[in-house]
């Protein structure tokens, strides 16, 4: 198969030297939606993971609040083909600042559809392409967290990014999550798809620092406070609920400094102040 490449030089990705990719067998597929556009000079500016594993977490927990990354089973992206849907999957791609208020979901969130696409690797990352996500090892990652995934060379297509109501998203249809360093990849990947600049990382993990802070103090706070009530026959959607407004509300209130926990949580230098308010709270909470 012709993967489009127009050259065999090494090239140098974010200060690495990688070889330019030539097909492999296990990368072969003819099940693919379409090619993904190749430019070294554009893909160039562009971040590679430490690893190809290194861009999701270990484990799509319910109790971790639905965030940039997430890599779901539908709803379907507006507009997409019936071929693009025939696969069901979808990935969250809005900033969790622009998708969240605070600890609640809005009502909408941008993302796009996850396709087979050729020029993609299915078990290395892909540096030579751009307008999409690569995901390789999905299928392993899935299956882990005990979805089955076809082998494909999968990847999320960035041009076709749409709205879709948070309210059809359900955290136990929730494949794969990606970590911090695959959120920030992903990030990058869609201004550049956008405006062609290429954000530094440094930037984009700076930005992000205070919101991927409260996503895991959120999940903390939801395994202290909703797991237990699901444990004893309690509603898993009902209950992540009500422990998102309660945290929310505790991040209104003040620690003993008198500074508010939610403005304590944006700064840098007083972040592990919030967080040690947050867990004194939980300890609170938890007894007798």
């Amino acid at each position: 198969m012709d993967h489009g490449l127009r050259s065999h030089d090494a090239t140098v990705y974010d200060g690495r030297t990688l070889e330019p990719h030539v097909a492999e067998e296990d990368d072969e597929d003819t099940e693919v939606i379409r090619e993904a556009p190749l430019d070294a000079g554009l893909s160039e500016r562009l971040a590679v993971p430490s690893s190809a594993g290194a861009i999701y977490l270990d484990e799509a927990s319910v109790y971790r609040p639905l965030v940039t990354g997430d890599i779901l089973l539908g709803p379907a992206v507006p507009g997409s083909t019936a071929a693009e849907m025939e696969y069901g999957l979808t990935m969250i791609v809005s900033h969790p600042s622009v998708m969240r208020e605070g600890a609640v979901l809005n009502k909408r969130a941008q993302a796009a559809p996850v396709i087979p696409i050729s020029g993609v690797r299915k078990t290395e990352w892909t540096p030579d392409r751009f307008d999409i996500f690569p995901l390789p090892l999905l299928k392993q990652f899935a299956g882990a967290n005990g979805f089955e995934v076809a082998n494909r060379p999968w990847a999320a297509d960035l041009t076709l990014c749409g709205p879709i109501d948070t309210d059809q998203l359900d955290v136990t249809s929730r494949v794969a999550c990606l970590s911090p360093e695959g959120i920030v990849l992903l990030l990058q990947r869609r201004v550049h798809t956008d405006t062609r600049a290429a954000v530094r990382i440094d930037t984009l993990h700076h930005v992000f620092a205070p919101k991927l802070e409260e996503i895991e103090l959120l999940e903390t706070w939801c395994e202290e406070r909703a797991a237990p009530q699901v444990a004893k026959g309690g509603d898993l959607v009902a209950e992540l609920a009500a422990a998102a407004l309660a945290f929310e509300e505790f991040l209104s209130t003040e620690d003993a400094s008198g500074a508010c926990i939610g403005d304590l949580l944006k700064d840098d230098l007083r972040r592990s102040q919030a967080r040690r308010a947050i867990e004194a709270e939980l300890v609170r909470l938890s007894s007798p």
